[in-house]
């Protein structure tokens, strides 16, 4: 390909394919008009709630297969993206989606083979990747912080009964999966996978009328690290006032990563520097997502790059089936050990 054919392919909006429920189709669908995209096709929802000017597909492998399109783009249950990533892979369709990878560490372990021996891109969503520069300009205003202690704090609505969220089968997990994967993301990033973790989840809390979710709504976990540093996570639906906060204690300073943006406190609690995320980070990944796109279409096959996304991604999911592994025995549990039964080696991130 010429270089004046590379700069027409780059200009070329990217035919893409949304499957999402009808509550967040729209959402999805803007976040893709705002992206050199082009929506020409659509699938999950009903016929009346689809999307006007755009061809509905009843069956999403239909729409996968014969649609045409180049790309894309899943906001399904965990279960379905799963599958339908690996549907559009072998059709040579690339695929983007939110995380969480899969629903365990062993069908995410599956995932991540799928992806990296596949010609098409898969791109799961990274909260991380989009708030790292910010992150490392905070940490780099204490001079020797290391986290010590790190607390996490996450309260949201909780989803209906009528969610696939509330579906142990459709979602692999609940309040910790759905409102503190991000804020995971970054604990992983920063302090690396726990030694060991203990950790307890209930079912306490429901909507007026409705039965209790098949998934937790309330989680406590604690986390032990090599080098004697801890962690504790708390997480719940439905029990305001509704937060999500990261707070990594250093020494001397206090690392505060929020909705918001990035602050560090000093040990006293006076903020000393402050920065917001500057970006919407959906269009933002799709953006990247389009880029990651053409350059694999411009990359020689036997130049596969490595994908440190979807090692993090995999570490989240090593961290969630110990935490509700140890939930379930009341002992605690090892993440790294799940590596060694899937034959992987445990990361450095």
């Amino acid at each position: 390909m010429s270089e004046a054919d590379n700069e027409t392919a780059d200009q070329q909006p990217l035919r893409v394919g949304l499957i999402a429920g009808a509550e967040s189709l729209a959402s999805l669908a803007d976040a893709a008009m705002a992206c050199p995209m082009q929506v020409v096709a659509q699938a999950g929802t009903r016929q009346p709630e689809s999307l006007p000017g755009v061809e509905w597909y009843d069956d999403t492998r239909v729409m996968i297969a014969q649609s045409g399109v180049e790309a894309v783009l899943l906001s399904t249950s965990v279960r379905a993206g799963v599958q339908l990533g690996k549907t559009a892979v072998d059709h040579g369709v690339h695929v983007w989606r939110p995380p969480p990878l899969a629903r365990s560490f062993a069908e995410a372990a599956e995932v991540v083979r799928l992806a990296q021996g596949s010609a098409p891109v898969y791109r799961v969503a990274s909260w991380w990747d989009h708030i790292a520069e910010d992150v490392g300009w905070a940490t780099g205003r204490c001079e020797g912080y290391k986290p010590r202690f790190s607390e996490i704090r996450v309260s949201a609505p909780g989803p209906s009964m009528q969610s696939w969220r509330a579906s142990a089968v459709d979602a692999g997990g609940g309040v910790l999966t759905a409102e503190a994967y991000d804020l995971l993301e970054a604990l992983i990033a920063l302090r690396q996978l726990p030694e060991s973790l203990s950790a307890a989840i209930g079912n306490y809390r429901h909507k007026a009328g409705e039965a209790r979710r098949e998934t937790e709504d309330v989680a406590a976990v604690i986390l032990r690290y090599h080098d004697d540093g801890l962690a504790a996570i708390q997480a719940s639906w439905d029990i305001p006032p509704f937060q999500r906060v990261a707070c990594h204690h250093g020494v001397e300073a206090t690392v505060v990563l929020d909705e918001c943006g990035v602050a560090v406190r000093s040990a006293e609690g006076e903020t000393l520097h402050e920065r917001r995320w500057s970006a919407d980070v959906r269009v933002s990944e799709l953006k990247g997502f389009v880029a990651a796109v053409r350059s694999a279409d411009q990359r020689p096959e036997s130049e596969p790059e490595p994908d440190l996304t979807l090692e993090r991604h995999l570490a989240i999911s090593a961290l969630l089936e110990a935490i509700y592994l140890s939930a379930r025995t009341g002992q605690p549990e090892i993440p790294g050990k799940l590596y060694e039964v899937q034959g992987w080696r445990e990361p450095r991130l």
